[in-house]
């Protein structure tokens, strides 16, 4: 037998298996089961390590539970974001205001109109006064480097006079550190950008950034059939990971209540790394002509503290002390020069009050959670305002 015959079999199903392949891909797109995002998103993902999903649709369940918190119809806007559409271009007139951060500001929890960002603007914009536009660019996940990373190549282009950035006490130095984000996450390399202090300063790493990784990448983005194998593969992982760390930390102190606990060199390091993270910010922000603040959130564990330490009867002995992160914190604002909000006993005040401002076993704010966050932001920006 010559070689073109015992080839040809070989071929025969290679080429049956592209013509699967690509009537998979054509029945994809005409149903609307898949499309390619847009390639300025595609751009996005590589340099913060995320892919916005421009004018998604998806219904937002809580953890499944014996009590269902909320389900929420999720829709985000043309530029992937949990909001209203703005324009990239400023109008004339208008004072906007940038927010960053993480899942508390995303707020997926509750509908876009709840969301302390649309309430925050809808107090500011009063008869006889200047049109002010409050644009929500927060995503779940987001610590001090991805925020960092998402205003140097997409949240500038806004225009925004002022930018405040939402840290959450509880898992943002997690977020911005890649030593303690592979510990909590199970990972056993970093897959997305990540900053590290060298020689006193900033130095920016980009997994994935050789051309295998990029091929990969644009294979995953841009066909469908790459695209499920990519999702089943990762939803495998995460599964297994979930698991394993779950096992871990069964008779362990979870990494996040961590932040309560005397700081060992990982968290000293992470610690380090958000200051100089947030000063940068400060810098790059102010170039651009903007005013650049704070909101500090305190941790969920913290705001219930005497049912953290029931659940975790180990803690106690460990010294934790639930205010110490939050002066850290408030102390290398103050040492950087950066405006900031610390709501913190006002929520302690309301909560003592019976306000149900937290989903009791989501954690995240319910909808009064950000009427009252709507409340102290407005009230701390008409203090700054009337400074200027």
């Amino acid at each position: 037998m010559t070689l073109s015959r015992r080839l040809f079999p070989v071929i025969a199903v290679l080429i049956g298996l592209l013509g699967a392949c690509a009537l998979v891909e054509i029945g994809a797109r005409l149903l609307g089961i898949f499309s390619p995002p847009p390639l300025w998103a595609q751009e996005l993902a590589a340099q913060t390590g995320y892919m916005p999903q421009p004018n998604a649709r998806y219904t937002y369940p809580d953890a499944p539970r014996d009590v269902t918190e909320f389900e929420i119809e999720v829709r985000l806007n043309a530029r992937g974001l949990h909001d209203v559409d703005h324009t990239l271009d400023k109008p004339a007139g208008v004072y906007r205001i940038l927010l960053l951060g993480d899942s508390f500001v995303q707020a997926r929890e509750v509908p876009i109109e709840a969301n302390f960002t649309r309430r925050l603007e809808a107090m500011l914009n009063r008869p006889d006064s200047t049109v002010y536009e409050v644009i929500n660019a927060g995503r779940y996940g987001f610590g001090a480097a991805q925020e960092l990373l998402y205003y140097r190549h997409e949240g500038y282009r806004y225009g925004a006079d002022r930018v405040l950035l939402f840290f959450y006490i509880e898992n943002d130095v997690i977020d911005s550190s890649a030593r303690l984000a592979m510990d909590w996450y199970g990972l056993d390399q970093m897959t997305f950008p990540y900053f590290e202090q060298q020689d006193g300063a900033l130095t920016l790493h980009t997994p994935g950034a050789g051309l295998p990784t990029q091929v990969g990448r644009w294979l995953r983005y841009n066909l469908f059939t790459a695209n499920a194998v990519s999702n089943w593969m990762l939803s495998a992982s995460q599964g297994a990971q979930r698991e394993a760390v779950a096992g871990e930390i069964t008779e362990d102190i979870p990494l996040p209540l961590e932040v309560y606990l005397p700081p060992d060199a990982r968290w000293a390091a992470g610690w380090d790394l958000v200051a100089a993270l947030l000063r940068q910010l400060r810098d790059e922000v102010e170039d651009d002509g903007a005013a650049f603040g704070v909101v500090i959130i305190d941790g969920n564990a913290a705001m219930h503290w005497e049912d953290t330490l029931a659940k975790y009867p180990g803690f106690a002995a460990q010294s934790p002390d639930p205010g110490a992160p939050r002066e850290r914190l408030r102390a290398i604002l103050n040492d950087a020069n950066i405006a900031y909000l610390d709501p913190t006993e006002t929520i302690k005040a309301r909560l003592a009050a019976g306000e149900p401002l937290y989903y009791e076993y989501d954690g995240h704010f319910a909808p009064a959670g950000h009427a009252l966050m709507a409340e102290v932001v407005y009230a701390w920006l008409q203090t700054d305002f009337n400074r200027e």
